[in-house]
């Protein structure tokens, strides 16, 4: 199981798994910015889980055997409404 909570200030990605396992996250999946910081040592992991890049700058999550880990990541970037309604 993998996730992202997030608000416009931060996110986090969780994975949860009970048996090895890869993920592949697509890079229009998340920002730049939150790919980026998913090369960086989880907050919080247990059991073995590792990230690294792929060919085309998606991220691969993997887990050997039993393992969680939670990342934190920059939140969401909101459109801002330019001029108002009338």
């Amino acid at each position: 199981m993998v996730f992202v909570r997030e608000t416009t200030d931060s996110a986090v990605l969780v994975m949860a798994v009970r048996d090895s396992a890869r993920v592949c996250l697509d890079k229009a999946v998340l920002s730049k910015l939150q790919l980026e910081s998913l090369s960086d040592a989880p907050l919080h992991s247990f059991g073995n889980i590792t990230t690294s890049r792929g060919s085309e700058g998606d991220v691969l999550l993997c887990a050997d055997g039993i393992s969680a880990g939670i990342w934190s990541l920059p939140g969401t970037c909101l459109p801002t409404v330019v001029g108002g309604a009338d």
